[in-house]
């Protein structure tokens, strides 16, 4: 046996002393926060919404990105109103909540016209109530 048994003892503690800094430096680093990327700001367009129902008088609510964009009541069948909401390439999803007094198979159609461009037309059914998403993708 070479060598004193505490002197080969001592050289590997030096030699974990030295490692502790690189180590303890590569475990306890902060990673700098992940900036947030920045999202392209979707076109704002002006759009012609109109709901026609089958059966009056009929209570609605249309919601876009998680927000009331139109409500109320009607005893017309068809309503319109101008809106203008952001109308990305992907086209938008609106949320169309219908409620009738009657117990009966009804529809609500849903036209969506954007410019120039011809009406879009999504039609939901239901018995008293209908809550559904509809898409509306841009004309090519």
């Amino acid at each position: 046996m070479r060598g004193s048994p505490l002197f080969r003892t001592a050289v590997i503690l030096l030699a974990l002393l030295l490692l502790i800094l690189p180590l303890r430096s590569l475990t306890s680093a902060r990673s700098k926060a992940a900036l947030a990327p920045l999202l392209p700001v979707a076109p704002v367009a002006a759009v012609q919404l109109t709901l026609t129902s089958t059966s009056v008088p009929f209570r609605f609510q249309v919601s876009h990105l998680g927000k009331t964009i139109w409500g109320g009541e009607s005893s017309a069948s068809s309503r319109s109103k101008s809106l203008t909401i952001p109308f990305p390439a992907e086209g938008i999803d609106l949320v169309v909540q219908a409620s009738w007094p009657e117990k009966k198979d009804t529809a609500i159609r849903v036209d969506l016209t954007r410019g120039e461009n011809p009406p879009t037309t999504r039609t939901l059914w239901g018995t008293e109530q209908v809550n559904d998403v509809v898409t509306f993708a841009p004309s090519p």
